[in-house]
């Protein structure tokens, strides 16, 4: 199939001086404003108690008792809830057994984190406080510091 050419020429007209046709005003102009974007609000956590506990933490990468099992000095363990701690750097924790994997709870600095793993020094002691054993690098607290936390909804 040949395609025909089109003879047909279009006409634009050109405008040397567009100041005959546009008058200046001294009027403001509406100008379209975007609508503000609505941020999406995030649940309002409810704090269920609160709970004076010990700060402890560790680093798997650090191996020895940071980590249960190795490979080639790679820390292959998983979390006692069966996840992988990399996933979960800043954001898990070890905690004692009466507390349920998935329990949120945020420290005094504001960090959250929720329990994901178990420790054999991880329960309740004499004096009536728990370690909380933080998956981090940089747990922010002394070894053993004593703070307040909000275990939350």
């Amino acid at each position: 199939m040949v395609e025909k050419k089109s003879t047909e020429q279009l006409y634009v007209p050109i405008i040397e001086d567009a100041s005959s046709i546009i008058e200046p005003t001294t009027e403001p102009t509406i100008e379209p404003t975007a609508k503000p974007k609505k941020k999406k609000s995030k649940p309002k956590e409810t704090v269920t108690r609160t709970e004076f506990v010990k700060i402890s933490h560790y680093d798997p990468e650090l191996l020895g008792t940071n980590c249960s099992n190795a490979v080639n000095g790679i820390c292959v363990s998983h979390m006692a809830s069966g996840k992988s701690w990399e996933d979960w750097m800043d954001k898990a924790a070890a905690c004692p057994p009466e507390w349920n994997f998935g329990t949120r709870f945020r420290l005094p600095d504001g960090r959250i984190f929720e329990c994901q793993d178990r420790g054999g020094a991880i329960k309740y002691g004499y004096d009536g406080l728990t370690f909380v054993d933080l998956l981090t690098k940089d747990p922010g607290y002394k070894f053993g510091e004593v703070v307040e936390i909000e275990i939350l909804e």
